[in-house]
C-alpha cells in the first residue's frame, strides 16, 4: 500500500519494564500502549508467558488467561513502545488517504493533494488545495528572520514580508531576468534601485482651456510607467471664453519639457505642436512657425505626448 513520508527507522527500539507484583485478578494496566503481544514479555514467577494464549493486548490493557494472585512475582518487560500517531493510513472507499480525521487528503483520481476541513476530490487536472478558515492558508517562514522573510498567501492574495536584501527572484535555469525588491522590480540581474520599477497606472484625466471644458465625444487617457507619461485625447472644447494657447489639467507634472504633435487643429490638415510646460501640468500650442496658437470652441485636437514627471 503507498504511503506518504519516511518509514520510522526507530520505532519500537526503547526497552522498558513494569512491575505488577501485588496485583490480582485477570485484568492489568501497562504503563505504555503496545501494538499486540509480540511487543511484550509477560512473566509470572520468573516464567515467561506464551503471547495470546496465556494473555492479550489492546493498546495499554493487558488481559491473563489465568487469574494473577498477589503474592505472584508479576512483570512486563516491553520490546518496543507502539507508536500510536507513526503508521500506514487505511485507504478510503473513494479513492482518498485521510490523515488525522480531515486535515490531509490524497485524491487518487484527481492527483490532487488537499489540506483543510473538507476532502478537495473537486479539482481536476491535479494540484494543491489548502483550505483554512481565516488567516494566512500558506505560510512559509525563515524562522531565524520571520519579520522579514516570510511568505504568507490569504484569500484576498500574497503577502510577501520583506526588508532590504530580501527579494522575490524570477530565475529559471539559473539566469535571472526579474527580481522583486521594496524598491520595486528590476531586470536581467540588475539591483540598482534607481533602475527599478515601482509604478504603472492607467487613467483618464481632464483637459481644459480658457475656462472650457470637453464636449461630448472628448476623450482623453494616460498610461504611467515609472516616471514616464503619455497623454493621448481627442478632444473638443465648449464654453471656451478667454481663448488661450495653454491645454491644462495634465496627470502629472512635468519635470522635463518634451513635445508631441497634435494631427488635427480647428477640423483640417492644419498641424500644430504641443509642448509640455516645465514644473507646470499644462501643454501649450505652437503653430508651424513656432508662434502660440490660440484655442477656441470648436477647435478639435488629437494628440498624443509624453513626458517625464517627478516621481
Amino acid at each position: 500500500m503507498p504511503y506518504l513520508g519516511n518509514v520510522p527507522a526507530e520505532a519500537y527500539s526503547q526497552m522498558s519494564y513494569q512491575d505488577l507484583t501485588g496485583g490480582s485478578g485477570t485484568s492489568f494496566t501497562l504503563d505504555y500502549p503496545v501494538g499486540n503481544e509480540n511487543e511484550i514479555e509477560v512473566f509470572v514467577n520468573n516464567v515467561r508467558q506464551e503471547p495470546t494464549v496465556a494473555y492479550t493486548t489492546a493498546g495499554t490493557a493487558l488481559t491473563m488467561t489465568g487469574t494473577i494472585a498477589a503474592t505472584d512475582d508479576f512483570y512486563v518487560v516491553f520490546q518496543g513502545k507502539a507508536q500510536q500517531t507513526i503508521g500506514i493510513p487505511e485507504k478510503q472507499t473513494n479513492g482518498d488517504y485521510n490523515f488525522d480525521s480531515g486535515t490531509l487528503f490524497v485524491d487518487a483520481s484527481t492527483n490532487q493533494i488537499g489540506m483543510g476541513t473538507t476532502s478537495p476530490a473537486t479539482a481536476t487536472g491535479g494540484g494543491i488545495d489548502i483550505e483554512k478558515a481565516g488567516g494566512a492558508s500558506v505560510r512559509l517562514d525563515d524562522t531565524t528572520n520571520s519579520v522579514t522573510g516570510e511568505l504568507q498567501v490569504y484569500s484576498s492574495g500574497m503577502n510577501l514580508a520583506t526588508a532590504t536584501n530580501h527579494n522575490i527572484i524570477i530565475s529559471p535555469n539559473n539566469s535571472e531576468i526579474a527580481r522583486f525588491t521594496t524598491d520595486g522590480l528590476t531586470f536581467n540581474g540588475d539591483t540598482a534601485a534607481a533602475n527599478a520599477l515601482d509604478d504603472y497606472e492607467e487613467g483618464t484625466w481632464t483637459p481644459a482651456s480658457g475656462g472650457g471644458t470637453p464636449a461630448g465625444g472628448s476623450a482623453a487617457a494616460y498610461i504611467k510607467i515609472g516616471r514616464s507619461v503619455t497623454v493621448m485625447a481627442d478632444v473638443t472644447f465648449t464654453g471656451v471664453t478667454s481663448p488661450t494657447y495653454v491645454i491644462s489639467g495634465l496627470p502629472f507634472q512635468v519635470d522635463i519639457v518634451q513635445t508631441g504633435a497634435c494631427i488635427a487643429w480647428n477640423n483640417s490638415s492644419r498641424y500644430l505642436s504641443l509642448v509640455a510646460s516645465l514644473s507646470t501640468s499644462n501643454l501649450e500650442a505652437y503653430n508651424q512657425q513656432s508662434t502660440l496658437q490660440n484655442i477656441n470652441d470648436t477647435n478639435r485636437l488629437i494628440f498624443a505626448v509624453t513626458y517625464q514627471t517627478y516621481s
